[in-house]
């Protein structure tokens, strides 16, 4: 962790009851089996990985990163508190102000953004905190060298009742608001994020909260969700996540949300019924190929391309052909566009497209 001060955490058991939650955690949805499975991991060999938490003087703690684990130790402390292993924790503790208020949410980040269930709101919320701390830090910075803080400005104070007052003086004395760009905040906080998950969460720090709800609520992953926000359009991006809830199936998400990116003239809802369609007619391929029916029947489950369609794909390969053979591309972005070009092989597969001329009845294959 970059930026932190001279002080270094040491390693301590703590009192589980002496441990106070942080009231800023960004992951804030917890499966309940998730934390009894975890409850009764450390009830047999113990909590494996330390908490980490800052000293607050007096015997207590305030809990810095794991939240879940935390969590877990204060059931069984109520379920078993005999058992020893709930009665205290591992904790690598922080002397106390040893953390700065920008320094906390990377400590979490760093964590939690490890972690394969955090929810994407949960992401997006702790990436906001992260930026709003810095921002609030560059505005009080500036105001105290003008000595324009405002009367009462309690630096302790919570994130937004500080962000509050700081605006308010910040546009009485003429000052801008920080907007501290997406790269720099999380390197001044000493988080580094690879150039895929940089971009998917790029994408989804832009989602408006009713979408992240959602997309929590459904427990979608991080791609995913980035796929819904490829949308772009907040109330598509809404009802498509509601048409998705309504059919009980998160994996309808992604697949749906890039037919509604591609064509904004479709309805969120029935993109998300085509791809249902098309899974079931698939499912009952499955099926009828394991019961030894004829293959080529199956293409009937599935109705005729409608001219303007074909006119679409031929449009769409155009452009992506033009695009492969005019630019070079890096290691990502070609792992991405090799990733489509399957993806693109398989649905063809299944409309029954080959790209060899005699398939396509003529002296051409693809359109």
């Amino acid at each position: 962790m970059s930026g932190a001060r001279a002080a270094a955490p040491i390693f301590a058991r703590v009192p589980v009851d002496t441990i106070e939650a942080d009231p800023g955690q960004p992951r804030a949805a917890f499966d309940p089996a998730a934390i009894r499975e975890l409850r009764d991991s450390i009830a047999r060999v113990g909590l494996v990985e330390p908490l980490v938490v800052e000293d607050l003087g007096g015997g207590r703690y305030r809990l810095v990163a794991g939240e879940r684990r935390l969590r877990a130790l204060r059931l069984g402390l109520v379920e078993d508190p005999g058992n020893p292993a709930f009665r205290e924790a591992p904790c690598l503790v922080w002397p106390m102000d040893a953390i700065t208020r920008e320094q906390r949410p990377a400590l979490q980040l760093a964590e939690n953004l490890a972690r394969r269930d955090l929810l994407p709101g949960e992401i997006v919320r702790g990436l906001r905190a992260a930026r709003a701390e810095l921002a609030c830090a560059e505005a009080e910075k500036a105001l105290r060298a003008r000595g324009a803080l405002p009367d009462g400005y309690d630096a302790g104070a919570p994130r937004e009742e500080r962000e509050r007052m700081l605006r308010a003086a910040a546009k009485a004395a003429g000052l801008p608001w920080p907007e501290p760009p997406w790269e720099e905040a999380l390197t001044r906080i000493g988080v580094r994020l690879s150039g895929g998950a940089m971009a998917r969460v790029r994408r989804i720090i832009g989602l408006t909260d009713p979408v992240l709800d959602l997309a929590d609520r459904l427990g979608l992953t991080r791609s995913a969700t980035a796929e819904v926000a490829s949308i772009g359009d907040p109330e598509r991006e809404r009802r498509l996540l509601e048409a998705v809830a309504e059919a009980g199936d998160p994996g309808l998400a992604a697949p749906a949300a890039e037919i509604a990116a591609g064509d904004p003239s479709i309805d969120p809802a029935e993109a998300v019924r085509r791809v249902l369609a098309a899974r079931r007619a698939a499912k009952a391929a499955r099926a009828a190929v394991g019961a030894g029916a004829d293959a080529r029947q199956l293409a009937l489950d599935r109705p005729p391309c409608p001219p303007e369609e074909l006119d679409r794909l031929a449009r769409c390969l155009r452009d992506a052909a033009a695009i492969l053979s005019a630019w070079r591309f890096g290691e990502y972005e070609a792992g991405s566009a090799a990733l489509w070009i399957e993806r693109l092989e398989d649905a063809a597969r299944a409309a029954g497209v080959r790209a060899d001329a005699t398939a396509a009845g003529g002296d051409k294959g693809w359109p």
